[in-house]
């Protein structure tokens, strides 16, 4: 197919003599002719060009600017340095009164390299200014790339992707199938950026991009996870009010937990009575979807020679004819918005069949 072009329409001040003259060109233009022997208002001068500007899409281009002359004015694309040798379009644009002049070429090459050369037809001469334009990639493969996730947060994060043509994108994430999030671009562009917020932590979701601009639609999909919740709890003290055996100092099985995390009988049939306090110095750390942690310490005392080690921690109060326990809880509430909370110190007491008070700390970050 042969380029085609698109001019914008004369101006008024162009006469009847005028219309013919261009008519004759139009018609020279067409069968290959000889442009010389045309006059113009502005004959005898060598006009000036200013704000050329190129706007190319794939299969054309539009390249608009100003001249200092009251003539007609063509516009010459070709493929080598020289555009009027190598040429593929010429358009002739009639003398515009207002000097703005513009035309769209149409019908070229993807991913060519095209000059151009801007023309009046004074005393047989071109006067001329050349410039080298290159249109996009046909979009085909690779039409959305270099997309780069970066989570910064368990909640929140940017995307950055590039597409081969100037496109309107929506972007679109999403966890077990369900919209979490959704964003389209204001405008056609190459490159693109969007902020997302509002997620879970700890959780994987999906992405699906979708572009598109004057070739179709193109779809590219992809996966992250957001931050989780990192809760680190210190045990550093724990203060006995009633070891549960009136006849001298109760045997106790001592464990803890953080959540999920469990260290269980840190210390096992240890002699302790009532008014000791004991010094873990444990660090226990959880990580994952968290909204909330349970931080708890369970003190069993048993009279049958280590008849429930192995049996596993109820986190509960409870009382047999041999067994006397009970846990001390405290609940660390992750924040909604995801904050991070500092080094904070924490107490849990619990009054039954054992009786104690833990001290210790918590924080809350998000990796």
């Amino acid at each position: 197919m042969n380029p085609t072009q698109t001019t914008q329409p004369p101006s008024r001040h162009r006469g009847p003599i005028g219309r013919k003259l261009i008519g004759g060109l139009l018609a020279a233009t067409i069968a290959g002719g000889c442009l010389a022997g045309v006059g113009s208002a502005a004959a005898g001068a060598s006009p000036t060009w200013s704000n050329i500007k190129v706007s190319n899409a794939v299969s054309s281009t539009n390249i608009s600017f100003d001249a200092n002359t009251y003539s007609d004015v063509y516009v010459i694309v070709g493929t080598g340095a020289d555009p009027k040798a190598t040429q593929v379009a010429r358009v002739i644009i009639p003398k515009r009164a207002d000097h703005h002049y513009s035309a769209t070429i149409s019908n070229l090459q993807p991913s060519t390299h095209y000059s151009f050369r801007l023309a009046t037809p004074i005393m047989a001469a071109y006067t001329d200014t050349t410039s080298i334009l290159t249109l996009p990639s046909s979009c085909t493969t690779h039409c959305i790339s270099q997309v780069n996730t970066v989570v910064n947060g368990p909640a929140t994060g940017t995307m950055d992707f590039s597409t081969a043509l100037p496109a309107m994108t929506v972007t679109r994430i999403l966890v077990n199938g369900q919209t979490a999030f959704i964003k389209s671009d204001g405008a056609s562009t190459t490159s693109h950026h969007v902020d997302f917020f509002g997620l879970e932590a700890g959780t994987a979701y999906t992405y699906e991009v979708k572009a598109t601009d004057n070739e179709g639609t193109h779809v590219v999909t992809g996966a992250f996870t957001t931050k989780a919740v990192r809760v680190t709890v210190k045990f550093n003290k724990i203060h006995v009010t009633n070891d549960s055996d009136s006849f001298g100092a109760g045997e106790m099985f001592v464990s803890f937990r953080a959540g999920a995390t469990l260290k269980p009988f840190l210390w096992s049939d240890k002699s302790v009575s009532t008014g000791d306090d004991l010094s873990p110095n444990l660090t226990l750390v959880t990580t994952g979807a968290l909204t909330s942690v349970p931080a708890s310490v369970e003190m069993l005392d048993e009279d049958c020679g280590f008849c429930t080690y192995g049996i596993g921690q109820t986190w509960d109060n409870g009382s047999t004819s041999q067994i006397d326990w009970a846990t001390a809880t405290t609940n660390i509430v992750v924040p909604a918005d995801y904050h991070v909370v500092p080094t904070t110190a924490f107490t849990a007491s619990v009054d039954s069949y054992v009786g104690f008070t833990v001290s210790g700390t918590f924080s809350i970050d998000y990796v």
